[in-house]
């Protein structure tokens, strides 16, 4: 419950940010975002094996499911 807590305050407390200093159009580039998320997806894939980066949406699941 605290994770997704977290995240809804963190994303909010962006969102805030975003809009208070005039908009998207000041923080959003496409060509940053190309590099920081390929940047981040290549480091990802060349540290650890593909199995275990697949691995990562079943604890996603884990985290954010349902307990029965």
């Amino acid at each position: 419950m605290s994770t997704a807590i977290g995240i809804l305050v963190g994303g909010g407390l962006l969102f805030y940010a975003i809009l208070s200093q005039g908009g998207i159009g000041l923080f959003y580039d496409p060509g940053s975002v190309m590099i920081v998320g390929g940047g981040t997806l290549a480091a990802i894939l060349i540290s650890f094996p593909l199995q275990r980066v697949v691995g990562v949406f079943k604890i996603l699941k884990n985290v954010f499911g349902r307990e029965i």
